[in-house]
């Protein structure tokens, strides 16, 4: 069975399958000599308009470079980009790159504010937010209104395929990603899906997702309330850890200078309320960001009279900053989610009903010391609570339940330092609980659990307590050694303290103590005005928390640490003033990959580890490799596009024996198209990669059981599916009324209807006289489906 419940929530609610393609501003060459002179006195927009004429590619608001701001220090020496950074850092401004030889004026951060009396020597040193830019495999998407020269704008979201209630769905359209198409996770260059870090505001995120048992279906975060994500699929910064394939990190929005947003929405998926803006409370200016959101998928369910599935989810976001003085902010902010599921789906032959309810909160402080030292502190705390009950009665296949409690709890600190010459230093700690109440009991045809290697039968019940402790302690440098260079030094060590308390506990594994060092190095050279290449190369590691025990599978126990040797090599060039090219391979070498439980024939169940083809992933070691080429382009005002290629492997050795992992997909191509003419938004993307990796179970003659005929499982994964095909199409239309403004849209997914297939279900069958033989049912992922929306923009 493949799986009906999740399909009935996908395509009754219309579920969203994208949120991404980018487009490029055009923009002169980068940074050279410049000619006219940049004075004292003069305003900052002139002094810019004149450096932009003498080839620095720069755009700015005119919110943050208004008329009366001047240049009050000597522009001094050098490029037109450094003469550029010293004049507007004493306005606390700073460039923030988009991409090699162009950039957008921005806020510097707090962390750095310049006073006017700075060398320029010392102002035009790389701000600390720029240390990211130098690793190779970062990817920013930003969308804030009014950035033009940013990969993906907000404006941009919302005009193209996939519905903008799911920033995590944009991962799916950038280099390095594979997902299924169902759900909202995303295996990393080959990585499993537990391997990406997400954090929102600094604050690390917990399983994000919305009915986390049933493939992830949904991210808990509003697209609008975004104002920056970066993503790095390679070796990233040591700020960051635990994780072995790539990081999140999401910024929250922040209101534009003088005008708050407030905006209301409906569609098939969600009713939501999005409000930011800015007070001043006694003096202090006050910053705050809500987003609540109601899903309406079961009021869709019940008027296509499916009253078989019953899902109810909602999500609610909040977030306040004060402002103390001009060197030091104070936040609170808090993430909740709440869902609930009750279906009975193939005749009632499935059962669920779940119950999942989470909680994050934080506080956040951040300073400036009269050295130019930026302090950053960051407590949250996060809670989790499961409630799962389930049972399966497929004749010729499976008979089981699952009652399943599960109460999760981490409390995280962490303490930063940076200075204005690069440097970086930060202390992390966390504590960990999990509450473990399972039960299950499974029953399966003999026949076919012989096929793969089980017992005919099994009964699991675990009651205990797992805790523990992890403390990381990192620092980096940024070092410019010469003009043309830049390097990131980086040494990152974790160190982790758990144990299992309770009937598991004399288990081996109860208890785990490791520490695992990680260097990294990140280069960037800057080969003319044009083009930068990228190198880095660094070691990450991912272990086991409290809350991760595979206790589902009846292994309740710690696992050594995973340890990984990553090499990224990378070429960014800017081909004209509207097209750009990037070009990246990378290398990854997994030692002691940790175990992992898949269904091979079906990965789209309710209860996954009741399936007869649930089986144990032990490899030795993982490589997975590959190369990815990236085109963005804007031809003309009204069009954008944007094509991706990447090849890839994702390999386990077993032994002598090497298998592609499930996902691996050896060529994949992304392509988006976009056109503009007010009031009309209209756009394509196109999703192509081979077909996923399948194990086969094939039918054998075997005397030693009734009727001669058994089965038998082929080698994993020697088989494919055939490539994936998705054509996606969004359009939408927008006009101002009298109380605001009105944006109405709608969108097909897999337009074509291609047939993508996913999953085999097998039942045996016995003929009457007695000879066994399989039942086998293949399904696919999502057919063609429709969403469509409204949102109201209040004045």
């Amino acid at each position: 069975m493949t799986g009906p419940l999740i399909r009935s929530l996908l395509l009754s609610a219309a579920w969203t399958s994208a949120l991404a393609s980018a487009t490029v501003g055009g923009a002169p060459a980068a940074a050279q000599a410049v000619t006219r002179p940049v004075a004292i006195g003069q305003s900052i927009a002139a002094a810019l308009d004149a450096l932009r004429d003498a080839g620095l590619s720069i755009v700015y608001s005119s919110a943050l470079v208004s008329p009366d701001l001047r240049v009050t220090v000597e522009a001094g020496e050098g490029s037109a980009e450094q003469r550029a950074r010293r004049i507007l850092a004493p306005h606390g401004l700073a460039l923030e790159t988009v991409r090699p030889g162009a950039f957008v004026v921005v806020r510097a951060p707090a962390v750095l504010p310049v006073d006017a009396t700075t060398p320029a020597a010392a102002v035009a040193a790389p701000a600390p937010l720029e240390m990211v830019s130098v690793y190779a495999s970062r990817y920013r998407v930003d969308p804030a209104d009014g950035l033009p020269l940013v990969d993906l704008t907000r404006a941009e979201i919302e005009a193209l395929p996939g519905l903008d209630e799911d920033v995590l769905r944009v991962m799916r359209y950038l280099p390095g990603t594979a997902t299924n198409g169902v759900s909202a996770r995303t295996n990393v260059r080959g990585g499993r899906d537990n391997e990406l870090a997400v954090y929102f505001d600094d604050v690390p995120l917990f399983e994000p997702f919305h009915f986390k048992d049933y493939q992830g279906l949904l991210g808990v975060l509003d697209p609008g309330a975004i104002a920056r994500l970066d993503f790095f699929s390679g070796v990233f910064p040591v700020r960051y850890g635990d994780r072995l394939s790539g990081v999140l990190d999401l910024a929250p929005r922040r209101p534009a200078a003088g005008a708050d947003h407030h905006e209301l929405g409906l569609s098939l998926l969600y009713a939501h309320a999005l409000s930011v803006g800015e007070r001043e409370w006694r003096e202090h200016p006050v910053e705050w960001l809500v987003s609540l959101r109601q899903s309406t998928a079961e009021f869709v369910l019940k008027a296509a009279d499916r009253d078989s599935v019953d899902p109810d989810f909602r999500d609610g976001l909040g977030r306040v900053e004060i402002r103390l003085g001009e060197t030091a902010r104070l936040s609170a902010g808090f993430l909740k989610l709440d869902d609930t599921l009750q279906a009975q789906v193939s005749s009632a032959r499935e059962n669920t009903e779940s119950h999942y309810r989470d909680g994050t909160g934080w506080l956040g402080w951040e300073a400036v010391t009269g050295g130019g030292v930026a302090l950053a502190a960051r407590l949250s705390t996060t809670e989790r609570h499961t409630d799962r009950r389930g049972t399966l009665s497929r004749p010729g296949s499976v008979a089981g339940s699952v009652d399943d409690d599960r109460e999760l709890s981490a409390t995280t600190l962490r303490l930063e330092a940076r200075g204005a010459r690069g440097w970086t230093f930060g202390i992390e700690a966390q504590d960990l609980a999990a509450k473990y109440d399972y039960e299950s009991d499974a029953r399966f045809d003999p026949l076919l659990a012989a096929a793969f290697g089980r017992a005919a039968a099994f009964t699991r019940l675990s009651e205990f307590e797992a805790t523990g402790h992890a403390y990381a302690l990192y620092g980096s440098m940024l070092l410019q050694p010469a003009p043309r260079w830049r390097v990131d030094l980086g040494l990152r060590l974790d160190a982790q303290r758990h144990a299992i308390r309770g009937a598991a506990g004399a288990e081996p594994g109860g208890r785990f103590e490791d520490e695992q060092w990680s260097p990294r190095l990140a280069l960037e050279y800057q080969w003319d005005d044009a083009t930068v290449l990228r190198a880095s190369a660094g070691r990450v590691s991912q272990t086991e928390r409290p809350d991760e025990l595979q206790v589902l599978d009846g292994e309740p126990r710690f696992h050594p640490a995973q340890r990984s040797t990553q090499y990224v090599l990378g070429i960014e060039r800017r081909l004209s003033r509207r097209a750009s090219l990037r070009v990246e391979g990378y290398h990854k070498d997994i030692a002691r990959p940790a175990p992992s439980y898949e269904n091979l024939l079906d990965p789209v169940v309710i209860l996954p580890e009741l399936e007869v083809d649930r089986s144990r992933v032990a490899p030795d070691r993982s490589q997975l490799y590959g190369a990815e080429l990236t085109l963005r382009w804007q031809a003309l005002e009204r069009w954008a596009g944007w094509l991706a290629y990447a090849w890839s492997e994702a390999t386990d050795e077993f032994g002598a024996v090497r298998a592609p992992r499930s996902w691996n997909q050896l060529h994949s191509v992304n392509g988006g198209l976009s056109w503009t003419l007010n009031p009309w938004q209209l756009s394509a993307n196109l999703t192509w990669h081979n077909g996923w990796r399948r194990s086969e179970i094939e039918t054998v003659a075997d005397p030693s059981v009734a009727g001669g005929t058994a089965f038998r499982l082929a080698a994993r994964n020697a088989a494919a599916w055939d490539p994936f095909l998705s054509l996606d199409l969004r359009a939408t239309w927008s006009t101002p009324i009298r109380w605001g403004a009105l944006r109405v849209y709608g969108e097909v997914n897999n337009a074509t209807d291609h047939a993508n297939g996913c999953c085999e279900a097998v039942a045996v069958q016995r003929t009457p006289a007695g000879v066994a033989f399989l039942e086998r049912r293949e399904t696919n992922w999502l057919p063609r489906y429709a969403l469509v929306g409204v949102t109201w923009e209040l004045p």
